[in-house]
C-alpha cells in the first residue's frame, strides 16, 4: 500500500465563508497567511484553537471572562479581524492591561464560518491509518509493548536474585558470644 500524502503537502481550500488570509488544510487544520511578513509566512492553526476562540468571542459578548485564556486567542482574533475585509464577522477583542472589549457589536465567527464540526475537535486528527482505527496494528502494538514489559521484568528479577545471591555470600556470620548484643537497625533513646 503507498503511503498517503502528508496533510501539510495538500493544497488548502476556502472556508466556507472565503477569508483573504485563511484557508482550511484538511478538518483539523487551517493555514493562517501572513504575506505582510518578509518573508511571508504560513501558519497551522488546528480546528480545536479556533473553537476555543469562538468559545471565548461567546463570553465576551455576555460580558463574562474566562477563567484561563487560549494561548492563541488574541493572535487567532486580530488575525482573522484585521485581514478580513469580506464582511463584518469579527472577533471580540480584549485589552487584558485595560479589561476592555472592542468589537462587541460585530458579527461573532462561528463554527459554520471555518466548516468546523464536534468531531474535527473532539478526538483530534485520526487518519484511517491510525491504532484507533485499525485493531489489526493495535494488537501487534499492544503484544509488542506487552512483550517488551515482560523482558524488561524478567531482566529486574534477575539482578534482584544476583544481589540477594551477593549479599547472603557477604553477610558475616554471627561472632557474637552468647547473650552479647548484635547490630540493630533502631536505635534506643
Amino acid at each position: 500500500m503507498a503511503p498517503t500524502a502528508s496533510v501539510y503537502q495538500q493544497d488548502p481550500k476556502d472556508l466556507p465563508k472565503p477569508h483573504p488570509k485563511i484557508r482550511k488544510l484538511s478538518p483539523q487544520f487551517f493555514v493562517f497567511y501572513f504575506s505582510q511578513l518578509n518573508p511571508p509566512r504560513e501558519n497551522l492553526v488546528t480546528a480545536a484553537e479556533i473553537a476555543e476562540a469562538i468559545k471565548v468571542d461567546s463570553l465576551l459578548r455576555q460580558g463574562k471572562t474566562p477563567v484561563r485564556w487560549p494561548l492563541m486567542y488574541s493572535d487567532i482574533a486580530v488575525h482573522f479581524n484585521h485581514n478580513n475585509t469580506v464582511d463584518d464577522r469579527r472577533f471580540v477583542e480584549y485589552d487584558m492591561a485595560t479589561k476592555t472589549c472592542s468589537l462587541l457589536q460585530s458579527t461573532a465567527p462561528t463554527y459554520d464560518d471555518f466548516g468546523i464540526a464536534p468531531h474535527h475537535i473532539s478526538g483530534g486528527n485520526k487518519p484511517n491509518n491510525s491504532l484507533i482505527s485499525n485493531r489489526r496494528d493495535e494488537k501487534v502494538v499492544f503484544g509488542a509493548v506487552v512483550r517488551t514489559l515482560e523482558e524488561q521484568a524478567k531482566q529486574l528479577a534477575a539482578k534482584s536474585n544476583k544481589r540477594r545471591r551477593v549479599d547472603s555470600t557477604t553477610t558475616p556470620s554471627s561472632s557474637t558470644p552468647a547473650g552479647g548484643s548484635q547490630p540493630s537497625d533502631t536505635m534506643d533513646h
